[in-house]
């Protein structure tokens, strides 16, 4: 799977994320849902990636 992204901290990837309600639609067109959940690790060098570590480690991100 390729997307693009201007937001080069979050590094253009799925990460923990499911795949819901796949099907091909009547033109044979891939429909599918896919819900991305953010993983953030430790050791992350930028300040969004240092703050989302923190925040799941406390338990307060909430995926919507």
């Amino acid at each position: 799977m390729e997307f693009k992204s201007i937001d080069s901290d979050l590094y253009s990837s799925l990460h923990g994320a499911m795949v819901k309600d796949a099907y091909l639609d009547s033109e044979n067109n891939l429909i599918m849902l896919i819900e991305d959940y953010y993983n953030f690790n430790a050791g992350r060098t930028s300040v969004k990636g240092q703050i989302g570590e923190k925040l799941q480690q406390k338990g307060e991100l909430q995926n919507l």
